[in-house]
């Protein structure tokens, strides 16, 4: 195969050529993924037609080791991915379709079903394909997760707050061991505390890190230091060979012992620490939510917090919480950013704690929502906010010249041939170096449908019943 040049060095044309041969190669990939998809559901039907009750599971079984022994791959996972592709060509059709255009690719197809599978109601499992696919044609999967959840739960039937009940009865801890004298602690949790215990495990690990460099630094420092004050006839009874040139090994090994855990090994470490070591204070669910410091980002409808309407809210903008919860933490927990959205076009109308020079990171980061990068979905609040014209070129300081960054792409902008600019409909678009304009639109807002039948009327009194009993008097 040939080399391919380096992209300092490659023109325009090979770069796009490259580049579209990736984009190519994968809408046909994606296309045998589909072709495969069907032949594995057709290997399910052609297994199980004919047979008597109770011997389809053996019958299922034997075609996989078939098919595994040909493709020299497990037959357990072979007949997992049977059952997937008999459940996707049965629950969602068109899925398997977009698939098969190439308009999406398997990573798509792993969240439209994780995520609206359990919908038991054939028509709203449907409108939930629907709305889906339009985004997943244009969206990376980890953006679609967030909808897909969205489009989930306005499909199932009775609300939120019932199924959240229900579904908190089978809240636990549960362990499984894997390999290497290691195992696995899953804990299943309301999303609330979830999120807040690993927000707060987040920010301690930072801390002990950052406190690690500081510590580091003075250390490097200390030994600098001692060593010039010796370098300068400074002995003790061992230095004297310090003066002569040999270096303070002691010192520098010192300077050199710092924090080796990651982030994510340091969040273990803490969360092992604190629960076998913290006494038990609080008495339910109600009580520990006081208890979460953490920032959580919840955007609440503002009839959520009237309590009216089917409104769901959201937590970082992707999962849905309960309206009691997030009236709750709307109302007590200190710290928290509270984002009113109106109810009929998901604008925004109002954020908490106006500071004139937090007023405008509070706006952005509701409209934001994460990176505006293209398929990027990190949460607004752990990217930076960017001038899309540079400051130093008189760039002005706001709405329409800032957007939300996550680092890397901050740095792609700035250190590379790529370039933004914002169209006056918040849509942030991306130049590449190879001149192709990738688009990424504003996050929709939170929409909701009105069933009290006031609201309703209010919105459009033309059509109400009320409207229709009672005439204008003239």
């Amino acid at each position: 195969m040939k080399a391919i040049p380096h992209h300092d060095g490659a023109s325009a044309f090979e770069r796009f050529a490259v580049v579209e041969g990736i984009a190519r190669t994968r809408r046909r990939m994606a296309v045998l993924e589909a072709t495969q998809t069907e032949l594995l559901a057709l290997a399910s039907t052609l297994a199980t037609s004919g047979v008597e009750a109770g011997e389809g599971a053996l019958a299922v079984r034997a075609i996989a080791a078939e098919i595994g022994a040909a493709t020299k791959q497990p037959d357990r996972a072979v007949e997992r991915n049977m059952g997937r592709a008999e459940l996707l060509m049965t629950l969602f059709p068109e899925t398997v379709d977009a698939l098969m255009g190439g308009q999406i690719d398997n990573a798509h197809v792993s969240v439209i079903l994780e995520c609206g599978g359990h919908i038991a109601d054939a028509e709203a499992r449907a409108r939930y394909e629907e709305r889906v696919i339009d985004v997943a044609v244009r969206e990376s999967p980890g953006r679609l997760r967030s909808v897909a959840k969205r489009e989930a739960e306005r499909a199932m039937p009775g609300t939120l707050e019932e199924r959240h009940a229900e579904a908190a009865t089978r809240r636990g801890v549960f362990v499984r061991d894997v390999e290497d004298a290691m195992s696995e602690l899953v804990a299943i949790l309301p999303s609330t505390l979830a999120h807040g215990i690993h927000d707060r495990l987040s920010s301690m690990a930072i801390a002990v890190k950052n406190a690690d460099r500081v510590k580091d630094a003075d250390r490097a420092k200390n030994a600098d230091t001692d060593g010039a004050r010796r370098a300068d006839g400074v002995r003790d009874a061992d230095g004297a060979r310090e003066a002569d040139g040999v270096s303070d090994a002691d010192g520098a090994r010192e300077a050199s012992v710092g924090e080796t855990r990651s982030v994510d090994n340091l969040r273990a470490d803490l969360l092992a620490e604190m629960v076998l070591t913290a006494v038990p204070e609080s008495d339910g669910a109600a009580d520990l939510l006081a208890h979460i410091r953490a920032e959580v980002h919840v955007t609440v409808p503002v009839l959520a917090l009237a309590g009216r309407g089917r409104t769901s809210s959201t937590l970082d903008g992707v999962q849905p919480i309960d309206a009691v919860t997030a009236r709750r933490l709307a109302g007590d927990v200190p710290g928290l950013d509270r984002v009113l959205t109106h109810p009929f076009t998901g604008a925004v109308l109002a954020v908490d704690r106006y500071r004139p020079s937090a007023e405008l990171r509070r706006y952005l980061r509701a409209v934001d929502v994460r990176c505006r990068f293209p398929g990027c979905n990190l949460v607004a609040r752990k990217c930076d906010i960017d001038h899309v014209e540079d400051a130093a070129l008189g760039g002005a300081t706001a709405v329409e010249n800032l957007s939300h960054a996550c680092r890397r792409h901050h740095m792609l902008k700035h250190h590379s041939r790529w370039k933004v600019h914002k169209d006056p409909d918040g849509t942030v678009v991306w130049t590449s170096p190879t001149l192709v304009k990738y688009p990424d639109r504003r996050p929709p807002g939170v929409h909701f449908t009105i069933d009290d039948p006031d609201l309703a009327a209010a919105r459009n009194p033309a059509t109400s019943d009320r409207g229709k009993r009672d005439p204008a008097p003239f």
